[in-house]
């Protein structure tokens, strides 16, 4: 029986590592198996550490592994096709600290796209590391550059899992391909895709956008949109047509997770069975009304305030509208104004983990909140309440003697965000450190 079959690889490479130069030698002298596995522990190491490396490296330092073998090339292209860069609906943070904030290859212009596929004449694979392109048209929208970017999906959108696509609507421009079409062709092309970020240019004065909707909607009436059947994650600017992501919403319904609708209020107009995680925008408190269109297993809503609403919403009836989560929402972000009342209601979210909040009054309902384990409080402005159970007031700077860890065993961090008569302050406190110093 081999020697090697009778103990896992780790182990063997711990023995090895023990050894003096010449006993490895003379073990490498044993077998070619022996000889092997000494000569290349790093494949075995490899793996171990490539997760680590991809949270520290810049992309092009950890792309560059791709170089030293077939082995590390495969490794390397399975975890960075699926970084939480492509497949979450938020990730500057990690982006921008490693220098991923634009990731993929940028086809801005006709040329350049004529000149990518004549270096890739007899390239029959995957020729983007990522996975990831960006189409985007810097000389607005103009035909022949369309052409191009057709020729490009024709030859590779079979491998493509992640696409940035802007286009530009421009009135003056009468020789414009018109954008209906151009997003059709292109996800046709794309059938392997997971995740899409849409954006729009509509100029500075867009010549008659009900026309332009209307056009849109008669378009996609006689030409449906092919089904997006591996569509995760999807992302829209403010400037996209409402018809043009009605459309996209409508052929990707039945695979979609995320959805990042930015400054639009959703209005449950396509059912979304399998969405997981929302960024939408509300105007009023009618809005948190289509938010409970969402399926009930949502894990993650972010929900941010119109720009031209300043009033503050009821703590109250916003989150009696957020309490058809209650059994799955993990993470909730408020970047809307609250106010607590005086009738002490305490919301029903017992699975919530993960809180971003902007609140008005005492905190008294955060007790009620059993499994919170983060809590960010922003807009925060330090003021006495009278009979406020939680103490916070008061105890920004020294926030390891408030109660608030006893009245919440499962709290592991506070952040405070706001101003006080000094300026502006951000705090950090952790039950880890507390503990340390107890």
């Amino acid at each position: 029986m081999d020697p090697m079959e009778i103990l896992p690889p780790e182990v063997w490479l711990i023995i090895f590592g023990n050894l003096e130069r010449q006993d490895i030698l003379n073990c490498m002298r044993t077998n070619s198996k022996w000889k092997l596995f000494m000569r290349e522990p790093t494949l075995l190491l490899f793996p171990e550490v490539i997760s680590h490396l991809i949270n520290v490296l810049p992309k092009n330092d950890f792309l560059n592994c791709r170089q030293v073998c077939k082995s590390w090339k495969k490794d390397v292209d399975e975890l960075y096709q699926n970084h939480p860069l492509h497949i979450t609906v938020d990730h500057m943070h990690l982006s921008k600290e490693l220098e991923w904030k634009h990731d993929g290859i940028r086809f801005s212009w006709t040329p350049q796209i004529e000149k990518f596929l004549a270096r890739m004449k007899y390239h029959t694979d995957n020729p983007f590391p990522g996975r990831c392109i960006e189409i985007y048209d810097h000389l607005c929208n103009t035909p022949a550059y369309w052409i191009s970017v057709r020729n490009l999906l024709q030859r590779f959108g079979k491998h493509i899992w992640y696409a940035y696509i802007k286009y530009t609507v421009r009135s003056s421009d009468p020789a414009a391909a018109n954008v209906e079409k151009i997003l059709r062709d292109c996800l046709i092309l794309l059938p392997n895709l997971k995740k899409l970020f849409l954006d729009a240019d509509l100029g500075a004065q867009l010549f008659d956008t009900e026309g332009l909707y209307q056009r849109i909607s008669n378009y996609y009436t006689l030409n449906p949109m092919t089904k997006l059947n591996q569509m995760e994650v999807l992302s829209f600017t403010d400037n996209l047509p409402t018809p043009l992501h009605t459309e996209i919403l409508r052929c990707s319904s039945k695979t979609l997770k995320k959805l990042d609708f930015c400054n639009y209020i959703y209005d449950g107009f396509v059912h979304l069975p399998n969405l997981e995680e929302a960024n939408v925008m509300i105007e009023k408190l009618e809005d948190f009304e289509k938010i409970g269109l969402f399926p009930s297993s949502m894990k993650k809503i972010s929900i941010k305030a119109a720009y031209n609403n300043q009033k503050p919403f009821s703590f109250e009836a916003v989150f009696k509208k957020l309490e058809r989560f209650r059994k799955s929402l993990k993470e909730l972000s408020m970047e809307v104004k609250l106010h607590t009342l005086k009738n002490r209601f305490k919301p029903n979210l017992r699975g919530l983990e993960k809180l971003t909040i902007s609140v008005k009054g005492p905190l008294y309902f955060l007790p009620s909140l059993k499994g919170l384990k983060y809590l960010k409080i922003f807009n925060y402005k330090p003021r006495q309440w009278k009979r406020n159970r939680v103490e916070i007031c008061g105890f920004e700077n020294r926030m390891q003697e408030s109660n608030i860890w006893n009245l919440m065993p499962s709290l592991d961090t506070v952040v405070l965000e706001g101003t006080s008569s000094s300026g502006n302050f951000a705090k950090t406190c952790k039950r880890t450190k507390i503990a340390a110093k107890l």
